[in-house]
């Protein structure tokens, strides 16, 4: 577990918040115990603290264009697991999301 480097720009207004500590980066050497600690990363919600599994940038990117279709409404919700990205459907199905499907949501949201 190692804490990373304050990111060094500054922000729009010209001052860094110094409240506000860099993230910590934890490595896990048992699944077992990462899995637990991912799933209780829940109780965690509207607190300060947030646990987010590291993902490769194509994932990244599919995650936030889910996260976008939940709050246009398209979707009840999206979250990772296991480095996959998941979605949970208006009908309550939960569906693993790929680009092409939500690709196809987002046409059938700028067509209606």
């Amino acid at each position: 577990m190692h804490r990373l480097p304050r990111n060094t720009q500054t922000s729009s207004s010209n001052t860094a918040n110094p409240a506000k500590l860099p993230p910590v980066l934890v490595q896990f050497s048992n699944k077992r115990t990462r899995n637990l600690v991912i799933s209780k990363r829940k109780l965690l919600k509207g607190k300060r603290v947030l646990i987010t599994e590291h993902l490769t940038p194509k994932k990244s990117q599919t995650l936030k264009k889910a996260t976008d279709l939940v709050s246009a409404k398209k979707l009840l919700s999206a979250w990772t697991h296991d480095g996959k990205i998941l979605v949970k459907t208006l009908n309550n199905r939960t569906l693993s999301a790929t680009p092409a499907y939500l690709e196809q949501l987002n046409s059938q949201l700028i067509l209606s």
